[in-house]
């Protein structure tokens, strides 16, 4: 099916000057050029543009310099049109109006005391002249500002190559790119395979039977499928993620990471967001009383059983088994705290600690506490050594051994003061530290065993942004990134990279795979680029077409054949007694009959949209935006419509012949 759409011009006139105005124009702009859409969240025009192209930067409210901008996308910025009134009567005016009077992209007039510059928000905000924007000025009707237009173009690539030739104008047009970085993990099914994508790339003949891990999005399951294909996507700019727990993926802007909102493009994600990491959403099978139950009750499994055929942690479904009170009738009471002799032994007669005994036998460390004063066992004293032991530095100096040297410079770097002798300063961070264990696991939720887990495994930074508390087991797996279930983690940065090889991923079913402990989308499957089939612009010289309807070339001419008689015929598409009456407009379409039969089995095969689309004519229907000062848009229209320097495009011609329309000072000004 191939879709005919008319090529159109449209003044997109920005709805005032001032600062809301402006962003709300750069964020329509940016929709085109990023096929991007707002949160729906009350999400503000700034707000996107904040997320989406500065990258969390709020350079108007707060300070920054150029390097914090290196890695934004600015050139959408070129379309937002800043006017701003510059008093000449004082010195700050003056050394603002200098600033543009050189700058290609900013135009200034002077009248009576004030210089009225135009100009745009890339300007102000590439060389951080934030604050010439105190000297705003939203008056629609001035006519000392020099217009600055924006026109929305609908036509062919071809016709856009010819537009886009005008390099004075600033230019969006729409993009695609996808894909992630060549060093990014893959997790198998088999532990015993350890391959990143681009060493599955370069294996993939010996190892496409291997089953990497997905997820099922209806059921929430975590499963193994073999992958479809594996691309080498060349070139591209890549941006690092990292999350709060650790976990990092470099890739493209484009590419979609599975997200509580569902899959999101990197583009559209920013500091504070949230991503899955760790694959599904479901309910771990062991905190289900009636299937654990199943499992060791019914099926008579041993705990050892159940966590490798599953698994999990052989400690895990131990403490799970006594939190539900699970048990065979012919075992051992598994509630042993109960009983007295025993947690005498433990806490006495072996002095162990309670939370020893907990992390030995899975109990609760308050529960063991509760039933040690039910039984009047005695107490200990705070700060007791092991009965019987001897301390290993009792008696000895920092001259005696090398180790209680070594231990007293620690305590003196850390715990005291140096410039106040014999003070103890237990340092802030410490205190963080202390204080932020909740209790609580964040991840699972878990009472037991929570520990506190440091962020950038760095044990001696303990501000509160880098501490989080988990259980034993989280704590475990978060280290080993192998994460039971899905956990919506938090977005700490997004940095740009640089240029790096980057490949992508086709899945059968559920197209996701799990990269570096992320859930992300498979990128090859997005066909909404061009749908099932292409979209081209009518032609100026083809004139019978209805461009109201979905049009199938089939239709068009009964000399045109179907899908299916262009594929039987393989090499032979054409048989001369069939071709004999076609005219230039028949040989035409037939052309785009192909390119679209192509584009879509290539799709089919397995190839990505940007691998396909190089199949796709010059006549294939694109949109670009461009903004210029009238005086560019009449040297323009001198080009393109009336043809000063020779016979221009046809194309391009009916573009410019709709724009010299347009152009008027008064209403797009």
């Amino acid at each position: 099916m191939i879709k005919v759409v008319n090529p159109s011009v449209e003044v997109w006139k920005q709805d005032g000057y001032t600062l809301d105005a402006i962003f709300k124009h750069i964020a329509r702009c940016a929709r085109v050029c990023y096929q991007s859409t707002p949160k729906n969240n009350g999400e503000t025009d700034y707000g996107f543009v904040v997320r989406t192209l500065l990258k969390g930067k709020d350079v108007i409210n707060k300070p920054y310099n150029i390097e914090d901008i290196k890695s934004c996308h600015l050139s959408v910025f070129e379309h937002g049109i800043v006017h701003l009134k510059l008093p000449l009567t004082i010195a700050q005016g003056i050394m603002q109006s200098k600033r543009f009077t050189n700058n290609h992209y900013s135009r200034s007039k002077l009248y009576g005391d004030y210089c009225y510059v135009t100009t745009n928000m890339r300007v102000i905000i590439e060389n951080a002249w934030v604050n010439a924007l105190e000297f705003i000025d939203n008056n629609n009707g001035c006519p000392y500002y020099i217009p600055r237009v924006t026109f929305s173009f609908t036509t062919d690539i071809g016709a856009s190559r010819e537009l886009n030739r005008h390099r004075v104008n600033s230019v969006s047009e729409e993009s695609t790119r996808y894909c992630v970085s060549g060093d990014t993990k893959l997790k198998f099914k088999n532990p015993h395979l350890h391959y990143t994508i681009k060493e599955f790339y370069d294996n993939f003949v010996n190892l496409q039977r291997s089953q990497l891990e997905y997820l099922n999005e209806y059921t929430g399951e975590l499963l193994f499928g073999p992958a479809n294909k594996v691309f080498y996507n060349g070139k591209k700019e890549v941006y690092n993620v990292v999350t709060k727990l650790g976990y990092s993926l470099k890739c493209t802007v484009d590419h979609k990471i599975y997200t509580p909102n569902g899959y999101v493009e990197l583009k559209d994600l920013s500091v504070g967001d949230k991503v899955y990491v760790n694959g599904t959403e479901t309910t771990v099978l062991y905190r289900d009383k009636s299937w654990l139950e199943n499992q060791y009750i019914t099926l008579g499994k041993t705990v050892k059983e159940i966590a490798n055929e599953f698994g999990y942690s052989k400690y895990v479904i131990d403490k799970w088994l006594r939190r539900f009170q699970i048990a065979r009738p012919d075992s051992d009471n598994t509630e042993l705290y109960k009983d007295k002799d025993w947690l005498y032994e433990q806490n006495i007669t072996l002095n162990k600690t309670f939370v020893q005994i907990s992390k030995e036998t899975g109990y609760n460390v308050s529960t063991l506490k509760k039933w040690a004063k039910v039984h009047g066992l005695p107490q200990k004293g705070t700060g007791y050594f092991n009965v019987g032991h001897k301390p290993w530095n009792k008696g000895l100096s920092e001259k005696d051994d090398e180790r209680v040297k070594r231990q007293g410079d620690a305590l003196r770097n850390f715990h005291y003061d140096k410039s106040k002798k014999g003070i103890s300063i237990l340092k802030e961070d410490t205190t963080n530290y202390q204080k932020h264990n909740t209790n609580v696991c964040e991840i699972c939720g878990s009472t037991d065993d929570v520990e506190v887990h440091h962020i950038d495994k760095n044990h001696n930074n303990n501000n509160p942004e880098n501490l989080i508390s988990l259980c034993s087991s989280c704590h475990t797996r978060i280290h080993n990134q192998s994460l039971l279930i899905i956990y919506a983690d938090e977005i700490v940065s997004i940095t740009r990279i640089g240029i790096e090889d980057v490949y992508d991923i086709e899945m059968p079913n559920y197209h996701n795979y799990v990269a570096n402990g992320i859930v992300v989308h498979n990128c090859a499957y997005d066909k909404s680029k061009f749908g099932n089939g292409i979209a081209v612009a009518k032609l100026p010289w083809i004139k019978t077409i209805d461009t109201n309807d979905e049009f199938n070339v089939t239709t068009y001419n009964n000399g045109f054949y179907s899908d299916e008689e262009i594929y039987d015929k393989s090499a032979n598409l054409i048989e001369p007694k069939n071709t004999d009456d076609w005219t230039a407009v028949d040989w035409f379409f037939y052309g785009l009959q192909i390119c679209d039969l192509v584009y879509r089995k290539t799709r089919e095969l397995g190839w990505t949209a940007q691998q396909a689309r190089e199949i796709l004519p010059l006549n294939t229907k694109t949109q670009v935006v461009h903004t210029a000062f009238v005086d560019d848009w009449e040297h323009f229209i001198n080009l393109r419509s009336n043809g000063v320097s020779g016979v221009p495009h046809p194309m391009a011609k009916e573009l410019a012949d709709k724009v010299k329309n347009l152009i008027n000072y008064k209403t797009c000004g």
